[in-house]
């Protein structure tokens, strides 16, 4: 175990990797995860995952790029990519507020955005509708999540593009030679 990573079950998966050894799928396993029932606590949750995998792909940088450890690369560009992906994000957005503000400059055609919208938000709803009728032949009670789940993947999706965009800064500037420690957000148990 590496005592000062903050996810010791990422830093020990990457370090048994880039020593030549293999992770395997186990379908026969069986095991769970514990939500933090607050969006506080889910916050602090992703956000030490967030730190985590920040961690990680910083300690192991030089290891994954020699040739022994080419399978871990696709997973390695996974991460940039996402990480990429949030800082322009946000960067677009800061422009556009930017621009608005400042110059009084908006989306051009406002009309075409509004209507590309509203048509992907009503066919996720009509999706989500759907699998949960499907889905309630098997579980009674779930047509009652149909409103929730339309904003559920734009929460977690905000959410870990946040943890993501705080918790890089935290990986690259703690403190690597202190004891890595957290506290387990609330989980109802």
């Amino acid at each position: 175990w590496s005592t000062n990573m903050i996810t010791e079950d990422i830093d020990v998966s990457w370090k048994i990797q880039t020593a030549g050894y293999n992770i395997m799928y186990e379908p026969r396993a069986l095991c769970w995860v514990l939500m933090p029932e607050r969006l506080y606590g889910l916050y602090k949750q992703r956000l030490r995952w967030a730190q985590g995998g920040a961690e990680t792909i910083i300690k192991y940088f030089p290891q994954v790029w020699r040739w022994k450890n080419r399978r871990l690369w696709p997973m390695y560009a996974e991460y940039f990519v996402t990480a990429t992906w949030a800082i322009l994000l946000v960067a677009l957005v800061a422009l556009a507020l930017y621009r608005k503000i400042t110059l009084g400059i908006g989306i051009q055609n406002m009309e075409l955005f509004e209507t590309n919208i509203s048509l992907m938000f009503f066919s996720f709803f009509l999706q989500c509708l759907l699998s949960l009728y499907i889905d309630s032949r098997y579980e009674k009670g779930l047509i009652q999540y149909g409103i929730s789940c339309i904003w559920y993947p734009y929460v977690y999706w905000l959410l870990n593009t946040v943890t993501l965009l705080v918790g890089i800064p935290k990986a690259i500037f703690r403190n690597k030679s202190k004891l890595a420690v957290w506290t387990s957000p609330d989980r109802g148990v």
